[in-house]
């Protein structure tokens, strides 16, 4: 009997090597995929603690350097593009900034004037390197955002809560290095609005 259960234990330390091999390789941010990491967190505390010869996981570190691991090197090797604006005349021009502070669409002869811009709340209008005008999330709401995952996560009592809190705050802060990246400054309080 014991040596059955050292024998599941082994095999459940494999699967919880090849879980941990995928996050570096595919995290989708799904429920599903939050519940089988926690799943599998909590498979390797049990098969460590069963066998006899505790072998470490490929990944040394608690879940919670794993996480911050994966986050940051995410972080710092992704880009979020700007979202699009598309000209509502003919449904698929680009507007491309001109001299004059008004916009021209690539593909029509419509312009569009920044005022004019119908953005949702949270919203910023900006243009890219190569002149075309998209949207950004405002710094100020990815700010709070971020504070209030960071706050999620550090309060978090289950892996579950702290993972969903990490893939927020992760979105949050490609959203503001995208507004960053754009020449929307860092909010400090009194920024005001664009014209």
């Amino acid at each position: 009997m014991r040596n059955s259960i050292q024998a599941y234990a082994h095999l459940v330390l494999t699967f919880v090597r090849e879980i941990n091999d995928w996050r570096d390789e595919y995290d989708p941010g799904t429920n599903e995929w939050l519940t089988l990491c926690a799943l599998s967190e909590a498979a390797e505390q049990l098969a460590l603690s069963v066998t006899d010869h505790p072998q470490p996981t490929t990944r040394p570190g608690s879940p919670h350097a794993r996480t911050l691991d994966a986050l940051f090197t995410a972080f710092s090797t992704r880009n979020r593009p700007m979202g699009t604006i598309t000209c509502g005349s003919c449904g698929t021009g680009q507007f491309q900034a001109r001299p004059d502070a008004v916009f021209a669409c690539d593909t029509c002869p419509n312009t569009l004037h920044a005022q004019n811009l119908n953005l949702d709340s949270g919203e910023m209008w900006a243009v890219d390197t190569s002149g075309t005008l998209g949207k950004v999330t405002d710094p100020d709401h990815t700010h709070q955002a971020m504070t209030a995952a960071l706050s999620a996560w550090l309060t978090a009592d289950d892996p579950y809560t702290e993972r969903r809190a990490l893939i927020e705050f992760h979105a949050t802060a490609l959203d503001l290095h995208t507004a960053l990246a754009a020449g929307i400054p860092f909010p400090t309080g009194n920024r005001r609005e664009r014209s």
